[in-house]
């Protein structure tokens, strides 16, 4: 009957120890995830279009932009490193699974006049 009592003991305990940290863990704010997401997308956007603004209109990648944004916004952030950004086109347009399996024709033309710009304006 002793031993009885102890596991009761412990339940009781073990009960109050979880009612306890159940107040002490936040519950997740959605809207306010929602909204950082939502903001974080808004930059994101605001980013390219301002990059993209800079751009001749011939230069352009609007279906790069369309289609791979992440792709875009790794150019955007090594576009002070002309190197960096021509050396990253050119690691796509040479992986030929990837031209042949995600990269549209398009996109890969859009590539390649990018990469043509950045070679002309890289002496002037």
């Amino acid at each position: 009957m002793n031993r009885y009592n102890d596991q009761q003991a412990q339940s009781s305990k073990a009960e109050r120890f979880d009612a306890t940290f159940d107040s002490f863990v936040p519950t997740p704010n959605r809207d306010a995830q929602k909204r950082a997401e939502m903001n974080a997308g808004e930059v994101r956007h605001a980013t390219i279009e301002a990059w993209m603004a800079n751009l001749p209109e011939a230069v352009r990648p609007y279906r790069m932009v369309a289609k791979f944004e992440r792709v875009v916004l790794v150019i955007i952030e090594r576009w002070d490193n002309r190197s960096g950004v021509l050396a990253y086109i050119d690691e796509m347009l040479h992986d030929e699974s990837a031209v042949r399996m995600w990269l549209a024709p398009e996109v890969v033309a859009e590539m390649m006049r990018l990469s043509s710009y950045l070679r002309a304006s890289r002496f002037h």
